[in-house]
């Protein structure tokens, strides 16, 4: 799957700086859009394995 560019590119954290946060959290927040544009966000638990999530 190709997801399009970052419009603020300078906020963009690097591969090794987003695996360090998944490897040292536990819990996160899903933010989407849905029907109609509506904005939500959905707390989540997960485990950060060898490179995989599992919620």
């Amino acid at each position: 799957m190709e997801f399009r560019e970052m419009r603020r590119k300078c906020q963009q954290l690097s591969d090794e700086e987003s695996i360090g946060i998944l490897e040292k959290a536990t819990s996160g927040t899903l933010a989407l859009l849905g029907d109609g544009g509506y904005p939500y966000a959905v707390p989540i638990s997960y485990v950060y394995d060898n490179g995989y999530e599992k919620y």
